[in-house]
């Protein structure tokens, strides 16, 4: 089941976009929402599990081999990534986002450590409202 929470979660956002915007194209303000179920379970989780794999001590619980500094890992492989791709953009617009990126990234991450199950299913759905809910407090996307 894990890999078809896997394609729902990777489908969720550019669905969600396609959506928003009434079956159009989607615009540069949502193209960073559309993208970031893919770069959150490419990027972060992929990064999450090698990283705390290979070099995790500090597990989230005893029930779970989800260690902290996978999630650290996890924060910091999606921030970057997003970075690059907002330092690419020539709208001035997205510079302010980073920051909510990275607030969003890290609330997911903290999710995604702390899930037992369907974190592919969990943690893109998470991502996409928490950075909808907040570029729409701080930017107003229409």
């Amino acid at each position: 089941m894990t890999h078809i929470y896997l394609l729902i979660g990777c489908a969720f956002a550019p669905t969600l976009a396609f959506i928003l915007v009434d079956g159009g194209f989607i615009t540069n303000e949502l193209c960073i929402v559309g993208l970031s179920g893919v770069l959150f379970l490419g990027v972060g989780d992929t990064t999450a599990a090698l990283y705390g794999s290979t070099y995790g001590r500090a597990t989230w619980s005893k029930k779970s081999n989800k260690t902290t500094q996978g999630t650290w890992a996890c924060i910091i492989a999606v921030c970057i990534t997003y970075y690059l791709l907002l330092c690419m953009h020539e709208n001035p617009f997205f510079k302010g986002f980073f920051m909510v990126i990275a607030f969003a990234t890290f609330l997911t991450s903290i999710i995604e450590g702390t899930t037992y199950q369907f974190d592919n299913l969990v943690c893109p759905i998470a991502f996409v409202v928490i950075m909808m809910h907040l570029f729409d407090m701080f930017f107003s996307i229409n």
